[in-house]
């Protein structure tokens, strides 16, 4: 998640929830409607599919925005984990899986 800086949107205070590496090939998708371009945190009263929080609400958006201004430069990395660490439920389906239990 990072600040929306579309110029439509620049100092707004909107945030971006964006897929990293998109290319060409997503944005052709995306025009055909066939594949979502992400979606932004901002203030409002209308959405288009956003998390739109409600104008009464300013001072703990506030928050949260100041927390993400702070946090930004932190990266995590997420990575799946080899099959050991899945430990299947006895008698349940066996798609259900605990994660972390050897």
């Amino acid at each position: 998640m990072f600040p929306n800086e579309l110029p439509k949107h620049r100092g707004e205070n909107w945030w971006a929830l964006q897929e990293l590496g998109w290319s060409l090939k997503d944005s052709i998708l995306h025009r055909l409607k066939l594949k979502r371009a992400g979606a932004n945190l901002h203030i409002g009263e209308r959405s288009d599919g956003c998390i739109t929080v409600d104008g009464s609400l300013r001072d703990q958006y506030n928050l949260l925005t100041n927390l993400l201004h702070k946090e930004a430069s932190n990266k995590l990395t997420v990575q799946d984990y080899p099959d050991y660490y899945y430990t299947p439920l006895p008698s349940f389906s066996p798609d259900l899986r605990i994660y972390g239990i050897r």
